[in-house]
């Protein structure tokens, strides 16, 4: 699986989701302060000290939940990846296998015309090699 040009592009994107995040963020706590700025109540208060004074030590936890989503969409991405290779997959088996019947109708309805001493199922055999790369 090639990952190497998905990596870089896929932190990019966490990054701006992580920066999009910080502004979501931002802008709900401007709004709760300014809609509810005549509250004197306790929790007003807690969250009015965490905004304005103790918003830095908030960074970290947000940068690492918005990290967490991003690395979630990557496995998503990964797996979506790998389901489809292995219908890919199961896809060839039941064309070959489909194929495979199809020669082994033909030679049998056939067979009359081959010349006598002619071993149908060695030729039924060559027919049916596949090249195991």
């Amino acid at each position: 699986m090639e990952t190497a040009g998905t990596t870089s592009h896929t932190s990019e994107r966490g990054i701006g989701f992580q920066a999009l995040g910080f502004a979501v963020v931002g802008c709900a706590s401007v709004a709760i302060l300014q809609l509810w700025s005549e509250s004197g109540s306790w929790a007003y208060r807690s969250f009015e000290t965490a905004v304005s004074r103790l918003y830095w030590a908030f960074v970290v936890p947000l940068a690492a939940v918005f990290d967490w989503g991003r690395r979630m969409f990557e496995t998503r991405e990964e797996i979506r990846k790998a389901a489809v290779e292995k219908a890919l997959r199961k896809g060839i088996k039941k064309a070959l296998r489909n194929e495979r019947q199809r020669i082994r109708e033909r030679i049998a309805t056939y067979s009359s015309l081959f010349a006598p001493g002619v071993n149908v199922k060695e030729i039924e055999k060559k027919l049916l090699e596949t090249d195991p790369a």
